[in-house]
């Protein structure tokens, strides 16, 4: 089969995900090598677009920029199907590992993985996998600069010199609102997460 032309390595599975959400991605054409991330959960792009752009980049020192289309978790018992953020911020409580396949790929990974179990994919007796490249590291291609967007992902500080501004005010959803600058704020203590209102364009001042 397809995989076993490939050198099996340990899985991800043997340890919890970590709390700043870094997961590991393995291109399914090159089983035995792995990149890692950190996982936006604030990110504006929908689940296709950040597959086909962050994760296909990602991934391009062994997919030649071929287009990541599909993701599978990868857990002690089973491979699991990814196909939306809901269902990725779901596996990520369970796992730090994915698998990510092209369009191509996508029909034979579905049968193989639907057919075996990590434990019988990734053997503990061989060496573990190896890192392609720290992301960090890495230079962004053209293509990820020519499309990149910035966007919000936390705000830290609060302004309390503006006696008109720095009031916090609670919110029935559970939710702080305060301003900085041009943007209001919505921080939900329990998750520790913050949505933003940016349609100002200049200081808030009331």
């Amino acid at each position: 089969p397809y995989w076993n032309t490939r050198a099996p390595v340990h899985a991800r599975w043997h340890s919890p995900p970590s709390s700043n959400d870094q997961i590991f991605v393995i291109p399914y054409s090159k089983l035995n090598m792995y990149s890692s991330m950190i996982l936006n959960r604030n990110i504006t792009q929908t689940f296709e677009e950040w597959l086909q752009v962050q994760i296909t980049d990602l991934l391009s020192h062994y997919t030649n920029y071929e287009n990541i289309t599909h993701l599978f978790g990868v857990t002690q018992d089973a491979f699991t199907d990814v196909s939306s953020f809901s269902k990725l911020f779901n596996a990520v409580k369970k796992t730090d590992t994915f698998i990510a396949c092209t369009e191509d790929e996508y029909v034979h990974a579905k049968h193989y993985l639907g057919k075996m179990t990590p434990r019988e994919l990734f053997t503990e007796r061989l060496q573990p996998r190896r890192a392609i490249v720290k992301t960090y590291h890495r230079r962004p291609s053209k293509r990820l600069i020519e499309n990149a967007k910035l966007s919000l992902t936390w705000i830290h500080g609060y302004n309390g010199d503006n006696d008109l501004t720095k009031k916090l005010y609670t919110l029935p959803e559970n939710e702080i609102l305060y301003v900085i600058g041009s943007i209001c704020i919505l921080y939900e203590s329990k998750l520790k997460q913050q949505r933003f209102y940016t349609k100002h364009n200049n200081s808030i001042t009331r």
